[in-house]
């Protein structure tokens, strides 16, 4: 039976007591809404009591009971990321297979959640064959010219044998021998970008990266929706070397005559869709005076793959015709002379590149095309009055006014906080929100590089929010258009933002704005005014390029604003005394060096949580948890607040401390103990991740056990203490085994 939401127990009533209810007002109906709604809860309940029956279905907190059902032991479960799902799931047909490489290749990918690899050393070890057992490919001697081979020597696809190695493998060093086996592990994960525009550096010289900076690429593996074990590198998300994308392209071009980048071809890397994919933004002059453009995609029949660390030296050494050649190691693109004059000749010019690839990050923080629609839903409370998109190409939505820039989005938000800040007489009931909190939100669509310096006002009693996300298409009868989807888009913004609040100062609800899922590459500027807030999350603002201020002067202080960062990459925060409180969790703050000063809030009361600072930090007064500073930090107040299972520097001025490191019995092992990290530099794909040489008082000196700083939601040492736990009863009798990361 249908009708209004809420109405459920109402419709059950015979017609003649409705009838009479609706006479009287309907109190009866009015009775039975909180009535329907407590039995939705326990309707609610009762289905996920169902639910939690099935390991596929269950809620996360009954996995370890599922698992000790099934006998499994030692197991450390964390619910926020990954969880032993899949690993609980199929015990069972694991324990018939104990002890193949099989099965201790899916065991280590469900328990660590990571791409993961089983080599038995002994077919890769040179011994003396049984004639009754001959391995023809087992040879001592390798085809030196086959460079496939040689390539993957010391990998863990390689196919060429080695002397024997007596030296341990649980060390990590020891390798090839009869008793061992290697899991080989990728911990980065691959991000698939698309549309964006290559960075250029010179004339015809251009790199992936929007910013200008040279970034690996990464293999986005094809999945079929099949469980599938890796045979090869093109199974594997990581990155992409010169030779054997090189191989891979030549056998296409071969094997093929001309087909484009969409077409079907047999190679994992060029098969739609394709590790690189590249067009061309081409402007014609026209016979009346005006310019036509034309976007035109690139074959792979034009392309050729070589090292491009010296530019056009390099390029210009091949015997080989080519139109545009790709670095894969630098994330560097060139488009040859000879197609440059072509098009000069035809009156044309290349205004910009697009291309779609793939790039690594070890997690979820920062500008990318994950998902990120739970952070925005906390955000949002109640009806959005205000919708526009923000695309570099025409984009129709129903019901949406799609811009062509941020400038003038920005425009429309004004237009409408002044037209809902003067009601009308005739005004009802249905628009009073228009009046009361005023929320607006800019979805940027796409994920193209926006030239353009922009101020932002947000006057009292509003919310603007500027998100990377796509409207989708709602249902009409639920009266929601305009829903939002925030993934798979990464736009960035070339300038400085420029924001003002303009409530007055004695008002005590200034207006809000929220920036989510941007990349920006200049300041994000907090002018003199009266800002309630100002919230930041996964977003990256360049380290090196890009700072966050605040500013004050006489009435207009910001004194009411509140500065929340969320899993995001920044350059140096820098804050006016007025400003009262800053908020850091899952962030890396980055000053370029461990002697820049990457916090100045002096005035300010800081709460940072599973952060990695890098610099030297200057606060008011301090409440940190999980987190790791690099250079000296300096905290006003230290009778307030305090350090929670932080690695502090020596010299540090700090509030109380609790199992912070070095700790002051381990005075004398300080300089033993500091962080080290694969990569400092922005935007390499290893960026803040700590090494395998860490000290483990760092690596595992988190509250949980997990690692201290930005990464600590990944929960590395929990995973390696699984994989550990399950080798060991998978392993065969005598057999040992060795991990070793590869990313």
């Amino acid at each position: 039976m249908s009708g209004p939401k809420g109405d459920r127990l109402y419709n059950l009533l015979p017609a003649v007591y409705r009838m009479a209810d609706a006479r009287h007002g309907k109190p009866l109906r009015a009775l039975l809404r909180p009535i329907e709604e407590e039995m939705n809860v326990l309707q609610r309940d009762i289905d996920g009591l169902y639910n939690d029956w099935f390991i596929e279905t269950c809620s996360d907190w009954v996995i370890p009971y599922i698992g000790d059902l099934l006998g499994i032991e030692r197991m450390q479960y964390f619910t926020n990321g990954w969880n032993l799902r899949s690993y609980v799931a199929n015990a069972l047909s694991y324990r018939r297979r104990k002890g193949t490489a099989t099965v201790l290749e899916k065991v280590a990918r469900d328990v660590t959640g990571w791409p993961a690899h089983s080599l038995e050393f002994f077919r890769l070890t040179a011994a003396t064959q049984c004639l009754q057992h001959l391995r023809p490919g087992c040879l001592h001697s390798p085809h030196l010219r086959d460079m496939r081979q040689m390539d993957s020597l010391e990998g863990p696809f390689g196919k060429i044998p080695h002397t024997a190695d007596v030296r341990k493998i649980t060390t990590g060093q020891g390798r090839y021998n009869i008793t061992n086996i290697g899991i080989f592990l990728w911990r980065l994960s691959s991000y698939s970008v698309q549309g964006i525009n290559a960075c250029c550096i010179d004339e015809g010289c251009y790199t992936f990266d929007p910013v200008g900076n040279d970034l690996p690429l990464f293999n986005q593996p094809k999945s079929d929706g099949a469980e599938k074990l890796a045979t090869d590198e093109s199974d594997i998300a990581g990155p992409i070397s010169r030779s054997l994308l090189c191989r891979e392209l030549r056998e296409c071009q071969q094997s093929q005559d001309g087909p484009e980048f969409n077409s079907t071809v047999a190679s994992p890397y060029f098969s739609s869709p394709p590790v690189i994919s590249i067009k061309l933004n081409l402007e014609k002059a026209t016979e009346n005076g005006g310019h036509s453009s034309e976007l035109q995609d690139v074959s792979f029949r034009d392309l050729m793959i070589c090292d491009l660390s010296l530019w056009k030296e390099a390029a210009q050494n091949s015997r080989r015709e080519w139109k545009i050649a790709v670095d894969p190691e630098l994330g560097r693109l060139m488009i040859s002379d000879n197609m440059l004059a072509s098009l000069q000749k035809n009156s044309q010019k290349v205004t910009s590149v697009l291309t779609d690839y793939s790039y690594g990050f070890f997690g979820d923080i920062g500008a990318g095309p994950y998902d990120r629609n739970s952070a925005i839903r906390e955000l949002i409370e109640g009806k959005i009055g205000w919708r526009a998109g923000v695309a570099g190409d025409k984009v129709e939505v129903k019901g949406i006014t799609v811009f062509s820039t941020l400038e003038e989005a920005l425009v429309g938000w004004n237009s409408y906080v002044k037209t809902c800040s003067q009601p009308t007489d005739d005004t009802d009931e249905g628009d009073q929100h228009c009046t009361k909190r005023k929320v607006g939100i800019i979805a940027i669509m796409d994920s193209r590089t926006y030239h353009e310096d922009v101020i932002i006002r947000i006057p009292e009693g509003s919310l603007l929010l500027i998100v990377a996300a796509t409207f989708m298409p709602s249902d009409e009868s639920t009266a929601e258009n305009g829903r939002i989807s925030l993934r798979m888009l990464r736009p960035h913004i070339r300038g400085n933002m420029n924001i003002y609040g303009t409530a007055k100062k004695e008002s005590e609800n200034p207006g809000e704005i929220a920036i989510n899922g941007l990349l920006l590459e200049g300041d994000l500027n907090v002018r003199e005014g009266n800002l309630g807030s100002l919230i930041v999350g996964n977003s990256t603002i360049v380290p090196g390029r890009g700072t966050i201020r605040v500013y004050s002067q006489d009435e207009e202080k910001n004194d009411w604003l509140e500065l929340a960062l969320n899993r995001s990459i920044c350059g140096r925060i820098e804050l006016h005394k007025s400003v009262p409180k800053l908020l850091i969790t899952e962030c890396i703050i980055d000053s370029q060096s461990f002697d820049n000063l990457a916090i100045n809030a002096e005035g300010t009361q800081a709460n940072i949580a599973e952060s990695t600072i890098i610099g030297k930090s200057c606060v008011a007064s301090l409440a940190a948890a999980d987190c790791i500073f690099t250079g000296l930090l300096s905290v006003r107040q230290t009778q307030v607040g305090n350090a929670r299972f932080c690695y502090l520097p020596s010299g540090s001025k700090t509030p109380q401390r609790f199992e912070c490191q070095p700790d002051a019995y381990l005075e004398r092992e300080s300089d033993r103990i500091h962080p080290a990290f694969n990569s400092l530099r922005y935007p390499d794909p290893a960026y803040a991740q700590l090494s395998a040489s860490c000290p483990i008082e760092i690596s595992a000196g988190a509250e949980d056990g997990s690692e201290m700083g930005a990464f600590k939601s990944i929960h590395q040492p929990q995973r390696l203490a699984n994989l550990k736990a399950v080798l060991e009863e998978y392993l065969p009798i005598e057999l040992e085994a060795g991990i070793f990361f590869m990313s």
